[in-house]
């Protein structure tokens, strides 16, 4: 499609941007069809990550989508029956998580000149220019919904988890906290602070506002790092270690077990990384085989299985971390050569998708000074901490996860539609929509990987 000629404002606007005026009217928001002539801007065409994740269809309602949790076998010994008695066994009950999956629905329509009919057919064309300009919007929204899915809050059970922008990975914090072993409304109390807040104050008074069950404590991850801050402290020992009765407990926050370390050390490195990003530093705080097998260390540890396909998402930042990887280049420890190629090849058993929309901000790299406290002094309540995770700006994420560790689910691809405006001249209308919609479904089996480069840019 094409204007018909060069004006200093949008078609249908005035010099302003303002909306149509009486003299500059809906005829100007026409196009003329030139199929033969017209090329593509550079832009992103096809989507990088739709088929990451595990496919549904959705039907135009919010699915509602279910998880079995693990169980435990019985040992039963002989005449011992199943029942209520108090020599029975229990009768097992599987238990499981229902999450829901909310499709959004985008379009996009243009009017075109009646008398352009002939050669508007010949544009739409499935193999057109103008087809596939229109689709190649549509493939980047499905990454945008992915890319926002790996991050964002999620309803469990009729609970949302809700995702606050000042809090750091703060939906996908919550998510793991409940799956390592908190309840629902714990981990949905995380607080909603500044950025720096990690584990936030007094609760309500009846729970633990920082809530978790137990972790792996997996070297290299932010989890382990808070772990490590905590043990140094002998709480539920005696009063003078914690300044609270010691028969309060304190958990922690495992929702960073999930959350690789952002200055981990590259594989042989035995210096600290510096927050300014000095040379000889800026290796370890960008991505690095070390982070890559932190990762599948995690996800080993949590149940994927050898031969699982994994992927990871990165952006075109972190290739050119890798491309300086000697591990991964080199003949010797990767026979697919990926400076021959000049992009990823698959590498210890993952398979990279590269995305350019993986967005620049500030990310996680660690974890500060945490304080004890109590929630009430007079009251029979857990203790809980409060302190700062430390952050970097300039940053991105990396994202390692399994083939089922989300869902991605669409209605019909792309529906196009012709129709004749009758009050409009009988201008032709180009009509384009879809459903789509992506869900978290184990945060257990995701790895967020911080990559940045101190103070300079990412």
């Amino acid at each position: 499609m094409a204007y018909p000629g060069f004006g200093s404002s949008w078609p249908g606007t005035t010099a302003g941007g303002a909306a149509n005026s009486a003299s500059n009217n809906y005829t100007q928001l026409f196009k003329t069809a030139y199929a033969d002539m017209i090329r593509l801007k550079a832009q992103t065409l096809h989507s990088a990550l739709s088929d990451t994740c595990m496919p549904e269809v959705l039907r135009g309602d919010p699915l509602m989508l279910d998880s079995y949790k693990s169980v435990t076998l019985t040992t039963r010994d002989r005449g011992q029956q199943y029942g209520a008695n108090g020599s029975d066994k229990p009768y097992k009950e599987t238990d499981n998580e229902r999450r829901e999956l909310r499709p959004e629905f985008h379009e996009f329509a243009e009017l075109f000149d009646p008398r352009d009919e002939r050669a508007l057919m010949r544009a739409i064309q499935p193999d057109g220019a103008y087809v596939a300009n229109v689709a190649a919007a549509f493939n980047r929204k499905k990454d945008e919904v992915i890319l926002n899915a790996f991050r964002g809050g999620v309803t469990i059970n009729g609970t949302a988890l809700a995702d606050t922008a000042t809090v750091q990975l703060h939906g996908f914090r919550k998510d793991c906290d409940a799956a390592y072993g908190s309840t629902i409304a714990i981990a949905d109390a995380l607080a909603e602070g500044s950025s720096t807040d990690l584990l936030g104050g007094a609760g309500t008074g009846t729970a633990n506002d920082a809530s978790s069950a137990s972790g792996d404590n997996i070297g290299g991850t932010i989890g382990a790092a808070i772990v490590a801050e905590l043990g140094g402290i002998g709480f539920g020992t005696s009063p003078a270690d914690t300044a609270v009765d010691p028969t309060f407990s304190l958990t922690q926050e495992f929702g960073c077990q999930q959350i690789v370390e952002g200055d981990v050390q590259t594989i042989g490195s035995t210096g600290v990384a510096s927050s300014a990003g000095t040379v000889g530093t800026d290796a370890a705080q960008g991505l690095h085989i070390k982070k890559l097998l932190t990762g599948l260390n995690v996800l080993q540890t949590n149940g994927a299985w050898q031969g699982q396909r994994i992927y990871v998402v990165l952006h075109p930042d972190q290739v050119n971390d890798l491309m300086h990887e000697a591990q991964y280049t080199s003949s010797d420890y990767n026979a697919l050569q990926p400076l021959m190629y000049g992009q990823p090849v698959p590498f210890l058993g993952c398979e990279f998708r590269v995305c350019n929309q993986i967005p620049k901000e500030t990310v996680l790299s660690g974890c500060g000074t945490l304080t004890i406290a109590e929630e009430a002094a007079s009251a029979n309540d857990d203790a809980y901490a409060t302190g700062a995770l430390t952050t970097a700006a300039n940053g991105r994420y990396v994202w390692m996860y399994t083939e089922d560790a989300n869902i991605f689910g669409m209605g019909d691809e792309m529906t196009v539609r012709f129709d004749e405006i009758p009050d409009r001249g009988y201008s032709l209308q180009c009509y384009h929509d879809f459903s789509l919609g992506a869900v978290r479904m184990d945060p257990k089996k995701m790895i967020a990987i911080p990559c940045h480069k101190g103070t300079t840019a990412a």
